[in-house]
Protein backbone atom coordinates (compact mmCIF):
# COMPACT_ATOMS: atom_id res chain seq x y z
CA UNK A 1 0.00 0.00 0.00
CA UNK A 2 1.17 3.46 -0.95
CA UNK A 3 0.88 6.20 1.76
CA UNK A 4 -2.16 6.95 3.50
CA UNK A 5 -4.81 8.21 0.61
CA UNK A 6 -1.57 8.61 -1.74
CA UNK A 7 -0.76 11.59 0.79
CA UNK A 8 2.17 12.13 -0.54
CA UNK A 9 1.93 13.05 -3.59
CA UNK A 10 -1.30 15.18 -3.40
CA UNK A 11 0.08 16.77 -0.81
CA UNK A 12 3.07 18.02 -3.67
CA UNK A 13 0.50 19.02 -5.56
CA UNK A 14 -0.56 22.23 -3.26
CA UNK A 15 3.05 22.77 -1.72
CA UNK A 16 3.60 25.62 -4.10
CA UNK A 17 7.33 25.42 -3.85
CA UNK A 18 10.37 26.02 -6.30
CA UNK A 19 11.64 22.87 -4.63
CA UNK A 20 8.40 20.92 -5.50
CA UNK A 21 10.31 18.49 -7.71
CA UNK A 22 12.51 17.62 -4.97
CA UNK A 23 10.10 16.87 -2.95
CA UNK A 24 8.52 14.26 -5.61
CA UNK A 25 11.79 12.69 -5.70
CA UNK A 26 12.03 12.12 -2.02
CA UNK A 27 8.75 10.64 -2.34
CA UNK A 28 9.30 8.46 -4.80
CA UNK A 29 12.83 7.47 -3.78
CA UNK A 30 10.72 5.81 -0.28
CA UNK A 31 7.81 4.46 -2.35
CA UNK A 32 10.50 2.73 -4.43
CA UNK A 33 12.31 1.32 -1.32
CA UNK A 34 8.76 0.11 -0.09
CA UNK A 35 7.88 -1.54 -3.45
CA UNK A 36 11.71 -3.45 -2.89
CA UNK A 37 10.47 -4.55 -0.12
CA UNK A 38 7.45 -6.12 -1.22
CA UNK A 39 8.85 -7.48 -4.18
CA UNK A 40 11.73 -9.17 -1.67
CA UNK A 41 9.63 -10.80 0.21
CA UNK A 42 6.85 -11.95 -2.26
CA UNK A 43 8.88 -12.97 -4.94
CA UNK A 44 12.78 -11.98 -5.95
CA UNK A 45 14.50 -11.96 -2.13
CA UNK A 46 17.86 -12.36 -3.40
CA UNK A 47 17.58 -9.34 -6.06
CA UNK A 48 15.89 -6.94 -3.30
CA UNK A 49 19.24 -7.34 -1.11
CA UNK A 50 21.38 -6.50 -4.15
CA UNK A 51 19.05 -3.56 -4.98
CA UNK A 52 19.11 -2.64 -1.41
CA UNK A 53 23.27 -2.54 -1.18
CA UNK A 54 22.99 -0.75 -4.57
CA UNK A 55 20.88 2.20 -2.82
CA UNK A 56 22.59 2.09 -0.17
CA UNK A 57 25.63 2.78 -2.73
CA UNK A 58 23.76 5.36 -4.33
CA UNK A 59 23.02 7.28 -1.43
CA UNK A 60 26.50 7.60 -1.11
CA UNK A 61 27.50 8.45 -4.64
CA UNK A 62 24.25 11.51 -3.43
CA UNK A 63 26.28 12.91 -0.52
CA UNK A 64 29.67 12.86 -2.43
CA UNK A 65 27.15 14.96 -5.40
CA UNK A 66 28.14 12.21 -7.77
CA UNK A 67 24.19 10.79 -7.96
CA UNK A 68 23.40 8.34 -11.10
CA UNK A 69 19.63 7.39 -10.70
CA UNK A 70 16.71 9.76 -12.12
CA UNK A 71 15.16 10.01 -8.40
CA UNK A 72 18.63 11.30 -6.64
CA UNK A 73 19.71 13.03 -9.17
CA UNK A 74 16.58 14.97 -8.87
CA UNK A 75 17.42 15.49 -4.83
CA UNK A 76 20.76 16.81 -6.01
CA UNK A 77 19.78 19.62 -8.36
CA UNK A 78 16.73 20.19 -5.99
CA UNK A 79 19.33 21.04 -3.08
CA UNK A 80 23.05 20.49 -4.07
CA UNK A 81 23.80 20.65 0.28
CA UNK A 82 25.19 17.12 0.38
CA UNK A 83 24.31 16.69 4.36
CA UNK A 84 20.47 17.71 4.03
CA UNK A 85 20.13 13.36 2.82
CA UNK A 86 22.02 12.86 5.66
CA UNK A 87 18.70 11.03 7.12
CA UNK A 88 17.31 8.49 4.52
CA UNK A 89 20.04 5.27 5.30
CA UNK A 90 17.77 4.61 7.99
CA UNK A 91 14.83 3.77 5.65
CA UNK A 92 17.62 1.24 4.24
CA UNK A 93 18.31 0.23 7.27
CA UNK A 94 14.57 -0.47 8.26
CA UNK A 95 14.57 -2.23 4.48
CA UNK A 96 16.91 -4.59 5.56
CA UNK A 97 14.93 -5.88 8.93
CA UNK A 98 11.69 -6.29 6.86
CA UNK A 99 13.53 -8.24 3.78
CA UNK A 100 14.62 -10.63 6.83
CA UNK A 101 11.32 -10.48 8.11
CA UNK A 102 11.88 -9.20 11.36
CA UNK A 103 8.42 -7.21 12.93
CA UNK A 104 8.37 -4.60 15.73
CA UNK A 105 8.11 -6.35 19.27
CA UNK A 106 6.73 -3.87 21.16
CA UNK A 107 5.65 -0.42 21.05
CA UNK A 108 8.87 1.25 21.53
CA UNK A 109 10.43 -0.85 18.61
CA UNK A 110 7.43 0.47 16.08
CA UNK A 111 8.37 4.05 17.14
CA UNK A 112 11.99 3.42 15.84
CA UNK A 113 10.15 1.70 12.51
CA UNK A 114 8.13 5.14 12.03
CA UNK A 115 10.40 7.50 12.05
CA UNK A 116 13.02 5.04 10.09
CA UNK A 117 10.00 4.80 7.84
CA UNK A 118 8.25 8.25 8.00
CA UNK A 119 9.51 10.45 10.29
CA UNK A 120 13.37 10.86 8.49
CA UNK A 121 11.68 11.11 5.37
CA UNK A 122 9.39 14.29 6.90
CA UNK A 123 12.68 15.93 8.32
CA UNK A 124 14.26 15.43 5.13
CA UNK A 125 11.13 17.07 3.16
CA UNK A 126 11.24 20.14 6.04
CA UNK A 127 14.87 20.71 5.34
CA UNK A 128 14.38 20.33 1.69
CA UNK A 129 11.79 23.06 1.75
CA UNK A 130 13.43 25.49 4.23
CA UNK A 131 17.18 24.44 4.57
CA UNK A 132 17.76 27.71 6.84
CA UNK A 133 15.24 27.33 9.36
CA UNK A 134 15.88 23.39 10.03
CA UNK A 135 19.93 24.37 10.36
CA UNK A 136 20.97 22.94 14.02
CA UNK A 137 21.82 27.01 14.83
CA UNK A 138 17.75 28.30 13.52
CA UNK A 139 15.91 29.16 16.66
CA UNK A 140 13.10 27.35 15.54
CA UNK A 141 15.01 23.89 14.66
CA UNK A 142 14.29 21.72 17.25
CA UNK A 143 10.46 22.40 16.94
CA UNK A 144 10.38 21.79 13.42
CA UNK A 145 12.41 18.47 14.31
CA UNK A 146 9.44 17.46 16.57
CA UNK A 147 6.71 18.47 14.28
CA UNK A 148 8.35 15.89 11.73
CA UNK A 149 8.84 13.19 14.40
CA UNK A 150 5.08 13.23 15.47
CA UNK A 151 3.98 13.17 11.82
CA UNK A 152 6.24 10.56 11.31
CA UNK A 153 5.00 8.56 14.09
CA UNK A 154 1.01 9.53 12.85
CA UNK A 155 1.99 8.44 9.57
CA UNK A 156 3.77 4.97 11.16
CA UNK A 157 0.78 3.84 13.18
CA UNK A 158 -1.75 4.80 10.25
CA UNK A 159 0.15 2.77 7.72
CA UNK A 160 0.24 -0.03 10.19
CA UNK A 161 -3.14 0.06 10.55
CA UNK A 162 -4.43 0.65 7.14
CA UNK A 163 -4.06 -3.00 5.95
CA UNK A 164 -2.26 -5.27 8.27
CA UNK A 165 -2.83 -8.30 6.61
CA UNK A 166 -1.72 -6.89 2.89
CA UNK A 167 1.42 -5.36 4.44
CA UNK A 168 2.79 -8.73 6.96
CA UNK A 169 2.64 -10.73 3.43
CA UNK A 170 4.45 -7.36 1.81
CA UNK A 171 6.88 -8.16 5.48
CA UNK A 172 6.02 -4.57 6.24
CA UNK A 173 4.09 -5.39 9.12
CA UNK A 174 3.68 -2.57 11.70
CA UNK A 175 1.73 -3.80 14.68
CA UNK A 176 4.06 -4.84 17.41
CA UNK A 177 4.06 -8.48 18.19
CA UNK A 178 3.21 -8.06 21.37
CA UNK A 179 0.31 -6.09 21.28
CA UNK A 180 -0.99 -9.25 18.92
CA UNK A 181 -0.15 -12.06 21.16
CA UNK A 182 -1.87 -9.71 24.13
CA UNK A 183 -4.72 -10.42 21.96
CA UNK A 184 -4.68 -14.23 20.80
CA UNK A 185 -2.82 -13.67 18.07
CA UNK A 186 0.18 -15.98 17.92
CA UNK A 187 4.00 -14.74 16.11
CA UNK A 188 4.06 -18.45 14.64
CA UNK A 189 0.33 -17.41 13.05
CA UNK A 190 1.22 -14.81 10.89
CA UNK A 191 0.29 -13.49 8.49
CA UNK A 192 -2.55 -15.22 7.76
CA UNK A 193 -4.02 -14.60 11.54
CA UNK A 194 -4.90 -11.31 10.57
CA UNK A 195 -7.20 -12.15 8.08
CA UNK A 196 -9.10 -14.75 10.07
CA UNK A 197 -12.32 -14.11 11.67
CA UNK A 198 -11.61 -15.37 14.87
CA UNK A 199 -9.08 -13.02 15.19
CA UNK A 200 -11.23 -10.09 13.92
CA UNK A 201 -12.31 -8.43 16.88
CA UNK A 202 -8.84 -8.69 18.57
CA UNK A 203 -7.24 -7.28 15.68
CA UNK A 204 -9.59 -4.34 15.61
CA UNK A 205 -8.86 -3.77 19.48
CA UNK A 206 -5.11 -3.51 18.25
CA UNK A 207 -5.76 -1.38 15.62
CA UNK A 208 -7.92 1.08 17.85
CA UNK A 209 -4.98 1.56 20.10
CA UNK A 210 -2.46 2.78 17.62
CA UNK A 211 -5.33 4.82 15.88
CA UNK A 212 -5.37 6.41 19.38
CA UNK A 213 -1.68 6.61 19.41
CA UNK A 214 -1.96 8.67 15.53
CA UNK A 215 -4.59 10.88 17.17
CA UNK A 216 -2.40 11.65 19.69
CA UNK A 217 0.88 12.32 17.78
CA UNK A 218 -0.99 14.56 15.49
CA UNK A 219 -2.17 16.66 18.20
CA UNK A 220 1.31 17.17 18.74
CA UNK A 221 1.77 18.17 15.31
CA UNK A 222 -1.04 20.60 15.27
CA UNK A 223 0.79 21.85 19.06
CA UNK A 224 3.93 22.18 17.03
CA UNK A 225 2.60 24.39 14.20
CA UNK A 226 0.86 26.83 16.21
CA UNK A 227 4.41 27.57 17.53
CA UNK A 228 5.39 28.39 14.24
CA UNK A 229 5.31 31.56 13.10
CA UNK A 230 3.15 32.60 10.39
CA UNK A 231 6.27 33.31 7.83
CA UNK A 232 7.42 29.25 8.70
CA UNK A 233 3.82 27.97 7.92
CA UNK A 234 3.91 29.02 4.89
CA UNK A 235 6.99 27.45 3.78
CA UNK A 236 5.06 24.00 4.49
CA UNK A 237 1.89 24.05 3.23
CA UNK A 238 2.75 20.67 2.03
CA UNK A 239 3.16 19.28 5.62
CA UNK A 240 -0.14 21.07 6.51
CA UNK A 241 -1.76 18.92 3.92
CA UNK A 242 -0.43 15.67 4.61
CA UNK A 243 -1.74 16.69 8.73
CA UNK A 244 -4.88 17.38 6.97
CA UNK A 245 -5.00 14.27 5.24
CA UNK A 246 -3.64 11.88 7.72
CA UNK A 247 -6.53 13.44 10.14
CA UNK A 248 -8.98 12.39 7.70
CA UNK A 249 -8.01 8.84 7.27
CA UNK A 250 -7.69 8.60 10.95
CA UNK A 251 -11.24 9.49 11.69
CA UNK A 252 -12.36 7.21 9.15
CA UNK A 253 -10.30 4.14 10.16
CA UNK A 254 -11.82 4.76 13.46
CA UNK A 255 -15.57 4.12 12.54
CA UNK A 256 -14.45 1.02 10.94
CA UNK A 257 -10.98 -0.05 11.88
CA UNK A 258 -10.59 -3.13 9.68
CA UNK A 259 -11.94 -1.28 6.91
CA UNK A 260 -8.81 -1.19 4.52
CA UNK A 261 -8.15 -4.63 4.91
CA UNK A 262 -9.85 -5.32 1.53
CA UNK A 263 -11.01 -1.17 0.25
CA UNK A 264 -8.98 1.67 0.01
CA UNK A 265 -9.18 4.37 2.72
CA UNK A 266 -11.34 6.49 0.29
CA UNK A 267 -12.07 5.61 -3.31
CA UNK A 268 -10.06 7.07 -5.74
CA UNK A 269 -12.15 9.92 -7.08
CA UNK A 270 -12.61 10.83 -3.64
CA UNK A 271 -9.35 11.08 -2.69
CA UNK A 272 -8.50 14.17 -4.78
CA UNK A 273 -11.84 16.13 -3.19
CA UNK A 274 -10.06 15.75 -0.28
CA UNK A 275 -7.23 16.58 -0.61
CA UNK A 276 -8.42 19.61 -2.49
CA UNK A 277 -10.36 20.26 0.48
CA UNK A 278 -7.77 19.54 2.91
CA UNK A 279 -5.60 22.16 1.35
CA UNK A 280 -8.27 24.86 1.20
CA UNK A 281 -8.65 24.39 5.85
CA UNK A 282 -5.12 22.91 6.16
CA UNK A 283 -4.02 26.44 7.76
CA UNK A 284 -7.56 27.00 9.20
CA UNK A 285 -7.24 23.51 11.22
CA UNK A 286 -3.74 24.13 12.66
CA UNK A 287 -4.63 27.53 13.60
Amino acid sequence: MKSPLDAAGYACLFAGHHRTAGLRALYAWATAIDELVSSGRTRAHEAAHHKLQWWQEELQRLHATKPVHPLTQELHRSAPEPGLWSELPQRLELAALELGGVAPDDQAAAARWDWRRHGAVQWTALRLLAPAATAPEAPHARLLRALAEHLGTALGRLDACASPLTSARQGRLGLPLELLEAQGIGVHELPDALGAAQHEAALAQVVKEQLALATGALAEVAGAWNLLPQTLRAEFRHTAVRYALARLAVQRLQRQPLLANDTPLLPPWRSLGSAWRAARVAHRQLS
